[in-house]
């Protein structure tokens, strides 16, 4: 009995050990395909380095940016308009330009367009404006603001036209960001173009869905003009 197990034992011993044999298997594929396995390695680590520096890269951008940024606006926040635009213009020129697509970048745009408006370079404040309204078009709050500005932008170069879409697409938006202040500058140019009616359709707006607006109680007057 003893003699058949231990002969059993013997022809199991005799067959090759199915780990043994995958793994020499697996190191024969290896060499085979060694070459491959590097370059694959090789690119994997190039794509990781690629991500990484990228990471990195835009991470100093928005620092770099920002303190430019805070810079220019602290040495503007204690001049008068005109002479704070003409110290912080180079600096925040340098910002759009280097600096473009990164936060700062483009809130810097926006700030600077300010500053030309409330310096009188209106002309500069409008292009401004109309190329940093793409950076925010999917931003509600952003957008509104900035084509409000627009509008007032254009209504002192007197391009009424231009400054009644930006007004409407403010009243007509989703957001309720600024809107009553839209609707008062709706009913002031349609005033002014001669459209009584259409004013008073604008202010009476005011009045129906901005109640506590700061604009009400003035829409309430012109409405009462425009009715007299």
């Amino acid at each position: 009995m003893s003699e058949k197990i231990s002969n059993a034992r013997k022809k199991e011993l005799e067959q090759p050990d199915p780990f043994i044999e995958a793994l020499y298997k697996g190191v024969a594929l290896v060499k085979e395909y060694q070459k491959q396995f590097v370059w694959a390695a090789c690119a994997m680590i190039a794509v990781i380095i690629i991500i990484f520096g990228t990471i990195y890269s835009i991470n100093s951008s928005e620092d770099k940016a920002s303190i430019l940024l805070t810079q220019a606006l602290e040495s503007y926040s204690k001049m008068t308009p005109i002479e704070g635009y003409d110290a912080v213009q180079e600096d925040l020129n340098q910002l759009m330009e280097q600096y473009p697509n990164t936060s700062a970048g483009k809130m810097g745009r926006v700030r600077f367009a300010e500053i030309c408006y409330d310096a009188g370079k209106f002309d500069e404040a409008l292009i401004l404006y109309q190329e940093v309204l793409a950076d925010f078009s999917h931003d509600p709050i952003m957008a509104n603001l900035i084509q409000v500005a627009l509008g007032h932008t254009c209504q002192m170069l007197e391009k009424d036209d231009r400054a009644t879409d930006m007004f409407k697409a403010v009243a007509q938006g989703k957001s309720a960001f600024l809107k009553d202040e839209a609707l008062f500058n709706l009913g002031l140019l349609a005033e002014k173009s001669g459209a009584d009616d259409q004013s008073r359709v604008y202010f009476n707006k005011i009045l129906s869905d901005h109640a506590q607006s700061i604009y009400a109680t003035i829409a309430q007057s012109r409405v009462g003009k425009t009715n007299s």
